[in-house]
């Protein structure tokens, strides 16, 4: 293993001003968003079971999947306030947003569907047809969607220009979670029953997959780049040991594995990559890793609505010196570079607690 994270920093603490930003928190078993920006803390009522949520890359607006009323809220940030709701398929469970802010991708769990909203005008402009109960959406550039298929074990690929698929690809067990590399040359896939993440090739989909062994029931995934250490992490929680894998990319082996809260679930980074957020589904709490740390503790940890799901973080000020061509972390990323993928292994299995 490459040894990179001895240097860093091997504690969490936590701090007001890491928690003065805009962090939006989905909370399942309240029908509402959580907006961590200061005290006190803003609860947005939004649909039934609101299981997933994106930023555009603006910061002005968030998109937020709710699977229990077959709708898409949305958030606008200036003020905090639903300004619109949209009808999608059954059972939305996933959402992305192109890194131009043009359409939203939404994966309908229900109906075995993609919904593409037009951002302009939030009406859906196609409905795309994928494999069984997607759940998970990735966009790492402007040309391509990738989205994890729960039931068949399969990413489908979706061509923009066209919203065609364009390519199906084998992965794991009950692929769930799945993010875009920092770099946006891979795609990282938690594979929920099989224990695993499979690390695919952007520019060419079909391209050997790299399988890496994680925790039990990895669930979610988020990206980050911490420009002032010049490093690329990956991080997947994994639902049922309580832990949080960490990886480097693009050599993809782990660098370390956090003991965390009970239940952690969704996860993203903030623009800066200096923090991570994760939520904690069983004890309606989310926590702050600092980027880097070898160790996890309760203090960083925050209270939540009920059955927190998802995390996404709006650009603000107080969080860095903005990256003059933003990559929204965690869901989509504007650059294509070549792949080349490193390789590790393989393991066992569980299914998800989270409610699809």
């Amino acid at each position: 293993m490459r040894i990179i994270l001895a240097f860093l920093i091997v504690s969490v603490l936590y701090t007001g001003a890491a928690l003065a930003q805009n962090v939006y928190i989905a909370n399942q078993g309240s029908n509402t968003v959580s907006v961590i920006s200061g005290d006190p803390t803003v609860t947005i009522d939004v649909g039934m079971g609101p299981s997933a949520l994106a930023v555009t890359p603006d910061g002005d607006f968030v998109y937020v999947a709710n699977s229990g009323s077959d709708t898409v809220s949305v958030i606008q940030t200036s003020n905090n306030t639903v300004v619109d709701t949209v009808d999608v398929g059954p059972t939305p469970f996933g959402v992305a947003v192109t890194p131009n802010g043009d359409f939203v991708y939404i994966a309908n769990a229900g109906s075995d569907t993609v919904s593409v909203i037009q951002t302009s005008n939030n009406t859906v402009v196609a409905t795309v047809d994928v494999g069984q109960d997607p759940t998970g959406i990735a966009i790492p550039n402007d040309t391509s969607v990738f989205v994890a298929n729960t039931a068949s074990d399969t990413v489908s690929v979706i061509q923009i220009s066209d919203n065609t698929v364009i390519h199906t690809i084998n992965v794991g067990l009950s692929p769930i979670g799945i993010a875009a590399g920092a770099n946006g040359d891979s795609i990282y896939v938690a594979n929920s029953a099989s224990n695993t993440v499979s690390v695919m090739c952007v520019e060419d989909p079909t391209c050997p997959l790299v399988t890496i062994d994680v925790g039990e029931d990895p669930i979610d995934i988020a990206t980050s780049t911490n420009s002032t250490l010049n490093l690329d992490l990956v991080y997947v929680t994994n639902q049922t040991s309580n832990t949080i894998t960490i990886i480097n990319h693009p050599f993809n082996e782990i660098e370390a594995t956090l003991d965390v809260a009970d239940s952690p679930t969704g996860i993203a980074a903030t623009p800066n990559g200096d923090f991570i957020y994760v939520t904690h589904f069983n004890s309606s709490m989310a926590g702050e890793i600092q980027f880097g740390t070898t160790s996890w503790s309760d203090e960083s940890l925050f209270p939540t609505g009920n059955e927190p799901t998802s995390v996404a973080i709006a650009p603000s000020e107080g969080l860095g010196d903005p990256d003059p061509d933003p990559d929204p972390m965690g869901q989509s990323s504007g650059r294509k570079n070549s792949c080349s993928l490193a390789a590790p292994g393989a393991a066992p299995s569980l299914l998800p607690l989270i409610h699809i």
